[in-house]
């Protein structure tokens, strides 16, 4: 298999595999802390990762942001052999590494300039959340990618205690794991500071919640239901998980 974005150095993507079989596996946290480095420290986007370990967007997203009731569970999801080996063969590799090819190259780009997010307006910034915490997560790991900055670097940036309080949300699982954690209300404050820095428009989704939201009583946005959560269904009757017109999780008794 060729490495997208990088030249593979020894022209067999498994030619590690004998080595790797019957090693220690690796917690399923431990390797989404390793893919979300990886994906930092190179700039690599998401898709272009999935295509290099050979996974689709639905196994992905389940590995990365599901909610299982114990993480080793995650192990029976594919993302976690094809990564797993993925970083087996990085080790490997050495020098030859994609990470360090890739490293290589954006050292040659300078680093784009941290953005002096806190230099809105703070009238400006509405204390609302209208993310949910994945899509806080999402934001989170894509300006880590754009800046190029570490946990440490983005704790300093969204107000956070310290690095460990960004790893711990991140590896939240769930559309709202970690909810209660004092970063989903950090993260989403900041994303939506940066938003106003960077002059971008809210988003489709964004208006029509923040519509709803202006003729509830306490003004407060819905952003969907957690289908993780416990629900009280009638005997011989199911519950279906949808999306509805704004693009949030609700579900439905058939």
């Amino acid at each position: 298999m060729a490495l997208a974005g990088a030249k593979d150095p020894v022209g067999d993507y498994d030619r590690f595999k004998d080595d790797f079989e019957g090693t220690k596996a690796v917690s399923p946290n431990v390797l989404k802390g390793q893919i979300r480095r990886f994906l930092a420290a190179t700039g690599c986007k998401i898709g272009e990762f999935q295509k290099m370990i050979e996974v689709n967007p639905n196994s992905y997203n389940k590995f990365m942001n599901g909610k299982y009731k114990d993480q080793w569970n995650a192990t029976g999801n594919s993302t976690y052999y094809a990564a797993a080996y993925f970083f087996f063969r990085e080790k490997k590799l050495g020098k030859h590494s994609v990470a360090n090819q890739r490293k290589a190259v954006a050292a040659q780009t300078p680093t784009p300039r941290m953005p002096d997010v806190w230099s809105v307006d703070p009238a400006l910034i509405d204390d609302r959340i209208f993310l949910t915490p994945t899509e806080v997560r999402k934001g989170l790991q894509a300006f880590k990618r754009d800046y190029r900055c570490t946990d440490a670097e983005l704790a300093r940036q969204v107000r956070a205690k310290n690095a460990n309080a960004i790893s711990r949300f991140m590896n939240a699982g769930g559309e709202f794991g970690g909810r209660d954690q004092d970063m989903y209300a950090l993260g989403a404050r900041f994303l939506e500071a940066l938003r106003l820095y960077l002059k971008k428009p809210k988003s489709r989704k964004r208006k029509e919640i923040e519509d709803e939201a202006g003729g509830r009583p306490d003004k407060q946005p819905f952003l969907g239901v957690d289908a993780d959560g416990k629900f009280w269904v009638p005997k011989d009757a199911m519950l279906v998980k949808r999306k509805d017109a704004a693009g949030r999780t609700v579900v439905q008794v058939l």
